[in-house]
């Protein structure tokens, strides 16, 4: 069927978050590494995982390092991970010839795994509380 979705694999909560991102596509040495960052705006995060909308397509495998602004840190947080997916959007407007972009967390600069997981918990706690009405 044209338009449909692979069986979804999720295993965490995904939090609803319009953030800026940048990365750049890694390479296998440091000449192969993007210098210049491409910007996107993410539509959501969780545990392993961020998806972003970006103006360029993505395939699976590609390697990224990443900066993610989170609304309470001053500074971004820089992350590693690997396309997982990539697919046009069905968006009209702004988003119409835009990908969105499913990526798989791996590798945390120092302290931002810390910083990362407790952004996401944090929000799931909030999000929780609101179904148990605590």
């Amino acid at each position: 069927m044209k338009g449909k979705r692979p069986e979804e694999k999720r295993r965490y909560v995904r939090i609803d978050l319009a953030t800026k991102v940048n990365f750049r596509i890694k390479g296998k040495d440091k000449k192969e590494t993007s210098l210049v960052p491409a910007s996107a705006i993410s539509n959501n995060i969780s545990v392993e995982g961020i998806c972003f909308r970006s103006e360029q397509q993505l395939p699976p495998g590609t390697k990224l390092e990443l900066q993610v602004v989170l609304p309470s840190e001053k500074e971004p947080l820089i992350l590693s991970g690997k396309v997982k997916w990539s697919h046009p959007t069905q968006g009209t407007g702004e988003d119409k010839g835009k990908f969105d972009v499913g990526v798989q967390l791996y590798i945390f600069g120092n302290s931002d795994e810390n910083r990362y997981l407790r952004y996401v918990s944090e929000r799931m706690m909030e999000r929780l509380s609101q179904y148990l009405h605590l």
